[in-house]
């Protein structure tokens, strides 16, 4: 502190004011500061545009602006809002829903609900317009104050806003990922205390809520979870599953690409794209692979490439040669081919050296699919079309299916890892770092932080290899520039810079957690550890500081005071009346001024040490001369090579009364004295004055500079957006290649279908039309061309316009029933040439099932319709033949009957009259005639029964089963040891009673006639269907050969000669079936398992005239 000078507090404390809002009905709720500065334009615009008009705030934009430069603000903020804008001149009362603007040269504060501008300090150190109208802000209004910090650069604003804050206001600062200069609202997210962060499409709704009572500090997670932009849920979901947070990459960029997506997934907004990406895991995916866009190549820029082989490489070859094991780092190698390239080139030559090679190449990338296929080492032909064949032959392997392979002898050198620049450690002492084209996605805070570590990690004049349009930025005087054409460079010197170790400020998609976070009374916690040890002793360093440290002063680059060591502030002239200088040659007492200004030239721009000894000073009040030494030390922090303070220090030598003062021996040596003394006061006026007029067209120039950086850094930007654009069109270009190439596979594949399909329309003798939507033709055969006179030419005209031979007006109709919506119909038709075809008309579908017009189908049945005459006719002769041989049978059974009974009669009545003459041979014989005359009547009866079945037709009468089987079982008469089991109930069905009691009464009595023993069991029973009834006729006899299933069936067809019965029982039973509209069929059966036979009834015959 300076003798004179007032205490200095960063809170600027005014006098409190009457509450502004009881003023009047005009008096706003809230006061809405506004501030910023480069960059700032952009957001502004966004804010005012998400804020009504009729808020009832005041809303006051303080901008940094140029002293000879017309603003247009209040024009363009017209287009944005519809609330008045004021530009302030003079002292103007706040008013609700109006914007008020800051003049250029000028600073603004409020007192008592009024505006008020004055003029700016121009020979002040510093001009803060944003914290003096935040610090009167702060006391006139309290919590009602509102804060906003937008893009810019410097620390202006931070301090007022501390001063809103503690007052009870509100305090949000722009995201400064999202920032093109991020300085300002970084410096107020640094500061302790509740503040938001949000980006520029929030900051709107965020003051309109809070204007009209909504507290967004203390609302819980799940209330501020509006927060979060759509974007800024993609973001953090991106993070959360793989690592990266891209809310440090261009946000232009990421958004085309977000874009990209949500036209790809169909989704109507990027709202409904976070939503879809939630239920989507895989989108997510995609969408991670789309945003890191991997375009690489072998020896990408070879120009670039060459550069690095004549600049760099011998370098490296050298360090190889002298036994270091060279480190390279290939950072974003995504797929491996830079970092192949870059070990290519280090192994060739140190093999043309005649060395063997020693290098190790860290290939790192944050995507673990690029990273997998680069540690595999396969690429296709098309990734080495720019590599020598030579190269390819030394360093590849071909493989089977065309691809090539890097060699283990290449392999070997490379370390593929999962690396994510921005929050992972860097690698070290490495001689070369290749990062091209990658910081051209990254936004500006991560840039530097990229090149601050790459910086760290590289050995001194090690280089630095970028892409076209990337630089090392503001750290560009800690390199080289050993091609500025081709982006290499080299590190000058080992010095640790701050941005390396400073940790960015958290991203978009966390401005949610910041809230969370930042409202918390203990949001960065109390000292801790180390840090309160220093802070308590820091009481100790000053009592230490003044008692032992020499009076002195110490300065900075600019010559100015910014601390008072002991009592040296003897040696400085009392503060006067004004503005307050700080500059040590001005403050410091005349006899000094040449000492210190000399020292201080020396020890600041070249770090050289001063030394003036016993410079004499008056004491004041005649007290005698004082003699006193000035030493000037340069300081350097941060092992900095330029100092960046002075330390000057005053040693009293010794004293001396103004008596024992040697007097002037002469006059005139005196007056010499004087004349020297006044002229050196002029001299020093005149180069006072030269030194303002020098810090005023230094401090024009510095500004000047400041624009022309500001527009070199947008330039720098835009080259860097139109860089990356131009990646994304490679990327785009690499992906249409893909598609284009898919489609001409699927073109050829289509031309070979639609020759197939031609050759098989021209092949056909079908008539086929494809009509469209309109009924106009579409394609048509060469038989359809016949039917209706069709000519190539003819393909578009309405199918109403073409004349046919067919002979029927029924077509037309039918095209316009199918177009109506019918499913198929099908008709005969003649022609006029006596031809016959079948017609079958369908809907034309599209491959997703939509109809698209009609097609007609021609099928020439002439030989069908002959073949079908020939066989009715067959059919009837078949039909004649078959009753002329029924009636044959009839005939001749019933003929047959009576003689065979006949001659049975007399064989029987020989057997009474003589039977007791003959001998036991004799009557053998005869009993024998007589058996076989009456298998012959059995015989000619079962025949002439079987010839009756024909007669039989089944008829529409109920039949209860259940009945009618007992009443067979009846007739029967089962042995004693027969078991037979009706297992009820049994299927309710009509037909003829008849047919259906001689078929069970066949099946029950031939397993009772054939069974191989004296007993046997027999179950009989039933199941429903739907369309039909069965019945299962199970016994335990000997069973059926399954070679014999077919032919039981046949009239005669007996197993076993030697029993007894003429072989006609399942005859029977299929005839009678056949004629009830039935079926028979032998469904398990065997020897010794027994047999089941299925039989199976219609539940209600149908018609005899439609039975085919």
């Amino acid at each position: 502190m300076l003798p004179g000078d007032a205490p200095m507090n960063d809170a600027l404390t005014l006098p409190a004011s009457p509450n502004p809002a009881a003023a009047d009905d005009t008096a706003p709720s809230h006061v809405v500061a506004i501030g910023a500065s480069a960059g700032g334009l952009e957001p502004i615009e966004m804010l005012f545009a998400q804020i009504p008009g009729t808020t009832g705030a005041a809303f006051v934009l303080i901008q940094h602006l140029s002293p000879d430069f017309k603003s247009l603000m209040d024009q363009l903020l017209g287009r944005r809002t519809s609330m008045p804008i004021i530009r302030v001149t003079e002292p103007t009362r706040v008013e609700r829903n109006k914007v008020y603007l800051i003049p250029p040269r000028k600073e603004m504060t409020i007192t008592g609900g009024e505006l008020r501008v004055h003029d700016r300090d121009e020979e002040g150190p510093l001009h803060l317009p944003i914290d003096t109208f935040l610090r009167s802000l702060a006391v006139s209004y309290g919590e009602r104050a509102v804060a906003v910090i937008l893009s810019g650069s410097g620390s202006d604003g931070a301090r007022g806003a501390a001063a809103v804050r503690d007052a009870g206001g509100l305090v949000i600062a722009q995201e400064p990922s999202t920032a093109n200069f991020p300085s300002m609202p970084q410096a107020v997210l640094e500061q302790r205390g509740a503040t938001i962060a949000a980006g520029p499409g929030e900051i709107g709704s965020l003051v309109a809520k809070h204007v009209a009572g909504t507290s967004l500090l203390q609302s819980k997670t799940e209330d501020v979870a509006h927060i979060l932009e759509p974007k800024a849920r993609i973001f953090l979901a991106l993070r959360q599953r793989f690592g990266p947070d891209f809310g440090y990459y261009k946000q232009a960029t990421v958004a085309r690409r977000i874009e990209r997506r949500v036209g790809l997934t169909k989704c109507t907004s990027t709202q409904a794209y976070a939503d879809y990406i939630q239920a989507h895991p895989e989108e997510l995916e995609a969408l991670y692979h789309d945003i890191l866009i991997g375009v690489t190549s072998f020896f990408r820029d070879e120009a670039a490439f060459r550069c690095f082989e004549q600049e760099a490489l011998p370098v490296l070859l050298d360090r190889m040669a002298g036994g270091e094991q060279v480190r390279v780092w290939s950072a974003g190698c995504a797929t491996g081919e830079e970092a192949y390239s870059l070990a290519i080139l280090l192994v060739e030559g140190a093999e043309a050296r005649g060395i063997s090679p020693n290098l190790k190449v860290f290939a790192t990338d944050v995507h673990e699919r690029s990273l997998a296929e680069a540690s595999e080492g396969i690429y296709g032909a098309e990734k080495l079309q720019g590599v020598a064949g030579s190269r390819i032959d030394r360093c590849f392997d071909t493989l089977s299916d065309g691809s090539f392979r890097i060699k283990p002898s290449i392999r070997r050198f490379i370390v593929f890892s999962r690396h994510n620049l921005i929050k992972d450690p860097p690698f070290s002492r490495l001689h070369l770092i290749s990062c091209r084209n990658l910081m051209i996605y990254l936004g500006d805070a991560a840039q530097r932080k990229v090149v601050a570590l790459f910086h760290f990690s590289l050995r001194r004049s090690g280089f630095l290899f970028l892409g076209s349009s990337e630089t090392p930025g503001r750290l560009a005087d800690e390199f080289a520039t050993v091609s500025a054409r081709y982006r290499l460079f080299k590190k000058l010197r080992d010095v640790r810079l701050p941005a390396a170790l400073d940790l960015l400020p958290p991203s978009h998609e966390t401005s949610l957690e910041r809230v969370r976070a930042d409202t918390s009374p203990l949001a960065y916690g109390p000292l801790t550890g180390s840090a309160a040890a220093f802070r308590s002793l820091m009481p100790a360093y000053d009592v230490l500081l003044e008692a032992y440290a020499p009076p002195g002063l110490l300065v900075d680059l600019r010559g100015e005071i910014v601390h008072v060591f002991g009592d040296a502030a003897r040696f400085i002239k009392p503060l006067a009346e004004g503005a307050v200088v700080l500059r040590a040659t001005d403050r410091v007492s005349e006899p000094l001024r040449v000492a210190v200004s000399s020292g201080l030239e020396r020890a600041l721009k070249r770090s050289h040490h001063s030394l003036a000894k016993e410079i004499p000073i008056p004491l004041p009040h005649g007290g005698g001369t004082e003699h006193v030494t000035v030493r000037i030390r340069p300081i350097h922090t941060d092992r900095a090579e330029r100092a960046t303070h002075a330390f000057i220090a005053f040693e009293t030598v010794r004293e001396r009364p103004a008596e024992t003062q040697p007097a002037s021996s002469h006059p005139s040596v005196l007056i010499a004295a004087n004349e020297a003394a006044r002229r050196i006061q002029e001299l020093e006026t005149d180069l006072r004055l030269t030194e303002e007029s020098l810090q005023t067209t230094i401090e024009e120039l510095e500004t000047s500079n400041e624009e022309l950086q500001a527009s070199n850094e947008e330039l720098q930007s835009s080259n860097e957006e139109l860089q990356s654009t131009n990646e994304e069109l490679y990327s785009i270009n690499e992906e249409l290649h893909t598609v284009s190439g898919e489609y001409e596979q699927r073109i050829e594949e289509l031309v070979r279908l639609n020759a197939d399909i031609n050759n098989l329309l021209t092949s056909t003798d079908i008539g086929a039309i494809f009509l469209d939507r309109e009924l106009n033709l579409r394609r048509f055969t060469p038989a359809a061309a016949k039917l209706f006179n069709l000519v190539p030419h003819d393909v578009g005209r309405p199918i109403s316009h073409v004349t046919s031979r067919i002979v029927s007006d029924d077509l037309q109709i039918d095209i316009a029933a199918i177009q109506a919506g019918q499913k198929r119909i099908e008709r005969e038709v003649t022609t006029d040439m006596g031809g016959h075809y079948l017609v079958r008309l369908l809907p034309y579908t599209t491959a997703d099932g939509h109809p698209d017009g009609v097609s007609l189908s021609f099928v020439d049945v002439v030989e069908l319709k002959r073949a079908h005459a020939a066989l009715e006719r067959r059919n009837t002769e078949l039909a004649l033949a078959n009753e002329e041989l029924e009636r044959f049978a009839y005939i001749a059974s019933h003929d047959l009957k009576a003689p065979v009974r006949g001659c049975s009669h007399v064989l029987a009545f020989l057997k009474d009259d003589i039977g007791h003459l003959l001998d036991d041979a004799q009557n053998a014989q005869l009993t024998t005639a007589m058996t076989r005359l009456r298998q012959m009547e059995t015989m000619l009866r079962e025949l002439l029964d079987f010839a009756k079945l024909n007669q039989e037709e089944a008829t529409g009468e109920p039949i209860d089963v259940a009945k009618l089987l007992g009443e067979v079982v009846t007739i029967l008469e089962p042995p004693a040891g027969f078991d037979i089991q009706l297992q009820e109930p049994f299927p309710a069905i009509k037909n003829a009673p008849g047919l259906v009691s001689l078929v069970f009464r066949n099946l029950i009595g031939n397993a009772i006639k054939h069974h191989h023993e004296a007993k046997g069991r027999i179950v009989v029973r039933g199941e429903a269907k739907p369309d039909r009834a069965e019945f299962f006729v199970s016994d335990d006899g000997p069973g059926i050969d399954r070679a014999m299933h077919e032919q039981i069936f046949e009239p005669f067809r007996k197993l076993d000669s030697r029993t007894s019965g003429t072989g006609m029982g399942l005859a029977f039973v299929k005839r009678a079936l056949e004629r009830a509209q039935g079926q028979i069929d032998i469904i398990a059966s065997g020897p010794g398992r027994g047999t089941t036979f299925r039989v199976v009834l219609p539940l209600e015959p149908a018609a005899t005239g439609n039975r085919s």
